[in-house]
């Protein structure tokens, strides 16, 4: 239809993936920068500022009122972005990002972190900050060897993030369409005492991507015996105890099976209580 000329593209991603860094085999678990950086890159209409870049860090949370402005249309004043065409814009500004999948399905600590353009740091049980500039691979924690820094990004964190809480309003409909993309499980009540680092459960992830990876290959029998060890380690995984019911059931187990759903739901249970 003759469009591309005029037309206004954003070619975004929402995540990277971790590809084995730091154990971590995907994506939704940690927050180093293997997941973060992500690719991000507009055609403006007609070719404006082709080949043009910004130089300052950005996050997804400026693709709103970029494009918003380009189409010339009011940014709200009460959103995080900042336009990518902004000029005026402290280069010091960091990013806030979250994991909140360990907690509300694996029961272990949710993280939250703040990136600026030199230092990362994250808040976890065990909290770590890394240069990006000196450490990309982020090998060398310097949570004790530049405390001040820590300090004064983990009090700027703290003003941004919100504590966790389950989310029990999402209406039936949304729950639908987002169990149609494979992004809905059940959420767990944690357990006693405080919650495991994610990093410290690098044995449990594995067994977890080896179990999925022997039921999708219709291993069921293999896939039940990987998620027999993690349930010994983590006995409270709601997403263990459901691949191991489905692996019992695609094995012809269906007693073992409605026994491993009975235990799921009574942990799921916990947190409505």
């Amino acid at each position: 239809k003759d469009l591309y000329e005029r037309a206004l593209i954003v070619l975004v991603a929402d995540h990277g993936e971790s590809l084995g860094d730091h154990g971590e085999f995907d994506h939704g678990i940690f927050l180093y920068q293997s997941t973060q950086r992500i690719p991000l890159m507009l055609k403006l209409p007609y070719g404006e500022r082709g080949g043009a870049s910004v130089e300052r860090q950005v996050g997804l949370v400026d693709v709103l009122p970029t494009v918003l402005e380009l189409v010339g249309l009011p940014v709200p004043d009460n959103i995080a972005g900042v336009s990518l065409l902004a000029e005026d814009v402290d280069p010091e500004r960091p990013l806030y990002a979250e994991a909140l999948y360990a907690r509300g399905h694996l029961g272990w600590s949710e993280l939250t972190s703040l990136i600026g353009p030199r230092y990362q740091f994250i808040k976890a049980p065990k909290p770590e900050l890394y240069d990006l500039l000196e450490d990309p691979e982020q090998q060398n924690n310097l949570i004790q060897a530049e405390r001040r820094v820590a300090s004064e990004m983990r009090a700027e964190l703290e003003q941004i993030e919100k504590p966790w809480e389950p989310r029990d309003d999402v209406d039936p409909e949304t729950l639908e369409r987002m169990a149609a993309l494979g992004y809905v499980s059940t959420e767990i009540a944690p357990g006693d005492g405080p919650l495991p680092d994610p990093k410290d459960r690098v044995e449990s992830l594995y067994l977890l991507k080896e179990a999925n990876r022997k039921f999708h290959e219709n291993e069921f029998e293999g896939a039940a015996d990987d998620l027999r060890r993690l349930l010994e380690i983590e006995p409270r995984m709601v997403d263990a105890m459901e691949l191991l019911a489905r692996s019992y059931q695609h094995s012809g187990r269906p007693e073992e099976a409605v026994r491993v759903y009975q235990q799921a739901l009574s942990v799921t249970q916990e947190k409505r209580n």
